[in-house]
């Protein structure tokens, strides 16, 4: 494997010698086009708040490239290179629109495409050890933090889609129960899917496992489509389960939302909903080499007409958005207008609320981005208030800083009320214990009880949005929970909204 490697970067040297200034040119601008990106994607790897497992997808893409690399010479295709640069080419152009909108995710996105165009010139499907680069390209998307996306953008449809399916199983057995949004209620017990409960993972996990059959397998578009279709509704399947099992373990008193038999009840459904995938894979075929079929046309016409773009044009472009990149600056569309309104106020009753000095990398970030960000400490109580009306730049949960920080959280889930209150126990590096509460609410009063619902209901109707923060001792509010209970709502009505005092 180490002689073949070494081969082909010997082989790639002398072709780069031969043509000259322009693919060493290409080559240099099209490393250093993906060296950001990069560093991103290791970062969101390292940072526990995205909770990535991407380096694991990753490290086997790697390894299905050593494999087919090391398994013996391709077959000989002379339109492979002109394909791989021209792909090249289409993600450095898209890594200049990142660039100049501030948005790592786009840059990051075309990695996926730098990995069919490494697939394709190194000839992976034309080699003992095949491997379909597009397969491997789309399973690559799984190295970013793909999950995290996921549950911002799509996860509160997920939970709805969740929430009412499992509704429908229930009903036949117990006719009192009641769906309200994400909320199963019964006149004895409530149960909200929750946003890591929306199935975001399964369908991750599920996606993994179809797409690394893909890559060793032949697929046809049925089989193709019949795998696509287990995914979804395995994942569907698993999450639904789940609920379900949650659900009549809180109406039989039963521990099962305490661990372990809250991650038993998880890994057991998301192996039985693993299986359609494993059924489905079993019906494909091994793939081997793809022999170069010109059907009486001769291979290097189509190498020609491929390659449209001349060597020396293909290095001035690829030069010209590295330039770009590197000295341009960034011009961000999705930044907030300022945003009037709501307040902490000076004076909560009687306790002054003394004003927070906000850090300077929250001071620069709100600077750029708009939206704006006060904090207030009201005796043991602090508040913090995000005002934007660009929220999928700004508002997250406050795990995320937490984490950052250097806090161990744990997501206790939300208390549905009024206004829907997320629940965090964040334990800070120096062992101390604090309960964090945020609430999600636009300037009509309407509440989000996630920062997906709020994306979706800021696309349908886009008013400004407010993030309501409360950090308090844990210890302050196991002890009094009134007092707590008070200050939240001494705390809305001061800012005109409805108290968060739970259901």
């Amino acid at each position: 494997g180490a002689f073949a490697i070494d081969s082909a970067v010997r082989s790639a040297r002398a072709r780069l010698g031969e043509r000259g200034w322009p693919a060493w040119v290409s080559g240099l601008a099209a490393v250093a086009l993906v060296v950001d990106p990069v560093r991103w994607l290791a970062e969101t790897w390292r940072d526990p708040a995205y909770q990535s497992d991407g380096w694991l997808v990753a490290v086997v893409v790697v390894g299905l490239l050593w494999a087919s690399t090391s398994s013996g010479r391709a077959q000989p295709d002379p339109r492979a290179g002109a394909l791989a640069w021209r792909l090249l080419l289409g993600t450095a152009a898209a890594r200049v629109a990142g660039h100049l909108l501030a948005v790592n995710t786009i840059g990051a996105l075309a990695l996926v495409v730098d990995v069919a165009a490494v697939g394709i010139a190194l000839g992976v499907d034309r080699r003992p050890f095949a491997v379909r680069p597009s397969a491997l390209a789309a399973l690559s998307l799984l190295a970013l933090p793909v999950e995290h996306l996921l549950q911002r953008l799509l996860g509160h449809p997920l939970q709805l889609a969740a929430a009412s399916v499992a509704e429908l199983a229930i009903l036949p057995f117990d006719a009192a129960v009641v769906r309200e949004g994400v909320l199963l209620v019964h006149p004895e017990v409530a149960l909200a899917v929750d946003l890591p409960c929306s199935g975001a993972r399964g369908l991750m996990l599920f996606s993994a496992l179809a797409l690394g059959f893909w890559c060793r397998r032949r697929v046809s578009a049925r089989l193709a489509l019949a795998g696509g279709s287990v995914v979804v509704l395995g994942a569907l399947f698993a999450n639904v389960l789940r609920v379900v099992l949650l659900y009549v373990g809180a109406r039989n008193d039963w521990p099962l939302q305490q661990e372990p038999w809250h991650s038993a009840i998880g890994c057991v459904v998301l192996a039985l909903g693993a299986l359609p995938v494993f059924a489905v894979a079993s019906h494909a075929t091994p793939r081997t080499a793809r022999w170069l079929r010109p059907f009486g046309v001769d291979p290097r016409r189509r190498a020609r007409g491929l390659t449209a773009i001349p060597e020396p044009a293909l290095a001035v472009l690829l030069l010209a958005a590295t330039c770009s990149v590197l000295l341009s600056s960034a011009t961000p569309l999705d930044v907030s207008a300022p945003v009037g309104g709501r307040a902490l106020p000076s004076f909560l009753g009687a306790r002054p609320g003394d004003a927070l000095a906000t850090s300077d990398l929250e001071r620069l970030y709100f600077e750029r981005y708009g939206g704006s960000v006060t904090k207030r400490a009201y005796g043991p109580h602090t508040a913090l208030l995000v005002r934007t009306a660009a929220p999928l730049r700004h508002l997250h949960g406050p795990d995320r800083c937490l984490i950052g920080a250097g806090h161990a959280v744990t997501r206790l889930g939300v208390r549905h009320g009024a206004v829907p209150t997320v629940v965090y126990r964040s334990i800070a590096p120096d062992g101390e214990a604090y309960r964090v509460e945020a609430s999600y609410v636009d300037d009509t009063g309407a509440p989000a009880a996630s920062v997906s619902e709020v994306l979706w209901r800021w696309l349908s109707e886009p008013h400004a949005w407010s993030l309501v923060e409360r950090i308090t001792p844990w210890s302050l509010c196991e002890a009094d929970p009134a007092r707590c209970q008070a200050f939240d709502a001494e705390l809305f009505a001061a800012l005109d909204l409805p108290s968060p005092t739970p259901l």
